[in-house]
């Protein structure tokens, strides 16, 4: 039997629940586990499993249309902040992949298995060897539908606080338990239930002036981790300086190819510097201290600096333009060279406030 797992979350992996599941699908075919997110690719990572799953960087929905070509049977495995968001994660990925081999989703935060889709024997021996409880479907409201020009989505299972992302970007925090997005002509026109963040939502215009609503990746989340976590040093820093701009999602693309990376935003500095401690890997953060996602625990590098602006966007700007010459990668200078060059290029333009090594105090204080 051929089975495709599709892991979704890191915790998942953190709890334990991932490597039990791949040692008791192991004993029914050969298994192939799929990752798609930053963060859940991390906790692979850290938890020594990422020589057991890939990564695809495609939608989930797209992965298990993918899958089911060679796939006998697909599992979903999730270990969601409620279980009934992992319900609903899982119930919009089959209804939007409409895919029909057996898939089964194996939800840790509550330890249920779920037969999807003609699943129901699989589940059940999952439930028996993980110890979890056997349940069935759950079915949601309809979460995209189309009135005139505008086409409307309802993100399922949130919960008032919790920061909204679309494709990376922080564009705001729901203000109760049900948000709906509009888009018209490709354009997102409403976020209904949220409080929006305006300047998050100018950088995901900016990077994708043509939104397709019904394929974005849509994500609610209130902390990225919880508790303190010492990530083990996996791989080793590479050479050349990347930039990385307001986007959590670009880090992979240079993790243990530079020898550091200048990262422009409050978020995605912290991010950044907690996913390339694992690869040996400074980075120097271009930040105005506007951060949204305070995280309990940030690994530093001890070479990880800040510079700390008047304004974030327009210091990355200048340093994008002349210091990179509007490339994300460059092997011209040393990245100790790249930090000497920043702070002299913010500091001649009257943006740089303050130098500093990277301290997650400096946002707890503020």
């Amino acid at each position: 039997m051929k089975i495709y797992v599709l892991f979704h979350g890191p915790e998942i992996f953190y709890s334990g629940v991932a490597a039990k599941l791949l040692e008791a699908l192991g004993r029914l075919g050969s298994v192939r586990g799929v990752v798609t997110g930053t963060m859940t690719r991390t906790a692979a990572l850290d938890e020594y499993l990422d020589d057991r799953v890939e990564v695809w960087e495609k939608t989930p929905s797209s992965c298990l249309k993918d899958m089911e070509g060679e796939a006998d049977l697909l599992v979903i495995a999730s270990y969601a902040k409620m279980p009934v968001s992992g319900y609903a994660y899982a119930w919009r990925l089959v209804e939007k992949s409409r895919v029909k081999k057996p898939l089964v989703q194996v939800e840790a935060s509550n330890g249920t298995v779920i037969p999807w889709s003609n699943g129901r024997e699989v589940a059940e021996y999952l439930a028996r060897e993980l110890n979890f409880t056997l349940k069935m479907p759950t079915q949601f409201e309809r979460t995209l539908w189309r009135e005139g020009s505008r086409v409307y989505r309802r993100v399922l299972a949130v919960n008032p606080g919790e920061f909204l992302l679309i494709n990376g970007f922080l564009v705001g925090r729901v203000r109760g338990n049900e948000v709906i997005l509009v888009e018209e002509n490709g354009r997102l026109v409403e976020l209904l239930g949220v409080d929006v963040k305006e300047h998050g939502l100018e950088k995901l215009v900016k990077r994708y002036p043509i939104l397709n609503l019904e394929e974005a990746k849509v994500d609610t989340l209130s902390l990225l981790r919880k508790s303190k976590r010492e990530a083990p040093v996996r791989g080793s820093r590479g050479v050349g300086v990347a930039f990385i701009d307001h986007s959590g999602y670009d880090i992979y693309h240079f993790a243990g190819r530079c020898e550091g990376a200048v990262c422009v935003g409050d978020d995605t500095t912290l991010v950044a510097s907690d996913i390339l401690y694992r690869f040996d890997t400074p980075v120097l953060g271009i930040v105005d201290k506007d951060c949204d996602l305070i995280l309990e625990h940030v690994n530093v590098h001890p070479e990880s600096e800040l510079l700390i602006t008047r304004h974030d966007d327009e210091a990355g700007e200048l340093i994008f333009k002349q210091l990179f010459r509007e490339r994300s990668f460059s092997k011209e200078l040393s990245f100790q060279e790249v930090k000497e060059r920043t702070a002299e290029l913010l500091k001649r333009a009257d943006l740089l406030i303050r130098r500093t090594p990277l301290d997650l105090k400096e946002w707890q204080l503020k």
